[in-house]
């Protein structure tokens, strides 16, 4: 322990104002990697809560324990959130209906110019942008 966490601990524990700060646990795990930061600018002591992952305890005087939560909440803004980025990637790589298949094509032109019927040609981004590449180079 260093000499500036015993302080921030024995100020804590003399003060005994604690704000519990729920987030992400990926936010929360950023933001402890930038614990000695948030100590030393707020003069608080930020500890995980091992009983509740992505629970983090600030304490320290009523003062340093709100500039503390300000400082989290702000950086936890800027932290990435690893759920919502995955969670977007594969609804981007999921299957994209809007594009009909290729043999859409040859049934207009099998029933005279009409559409017989409308084939779900479902496929991932990468295999339609794939199908409009080969089709561009073909008419090239």
């Amino acid at each position: 322990m260093t000499a500036r966490t015993a302080e921030l601990l024995v100020a804590a524990t003399e003060t005994a104002h604690e704000k519990r700060c729920v987030y992400p646990l990926d936010v929360a795990q950023g933001l402890l990697s930038l614990r000695q930061e948030l100590e030393r600018a707020a003069q608080a002591l930020l500890l995980p809560d091992p009983s509740t992952p992505g629970t983090l305890l600030v304490r320290g005087g009523q003062q340093q324990v709100q500039t503390a939560v300000q400082m989290l909440d702000a950086k936890a803004k800027d932290l990435p959130v690893r759920e919502k980025l995955s969670r977007r990637r594969r609804t981007l790589e999921s299957e994209d209906s809007s594009y009909d298949s290729d043999t859409e094509n040859q049934d207009v032109a099998a029933s005279g110019g009409s559409v017989a019927h409308h084939e779900d040609g479902s496929r991932t981004v990468s295999e339609t942008l794939g199908a409009e590449y080969a089709e561009y180079v073909s008419c090239s």
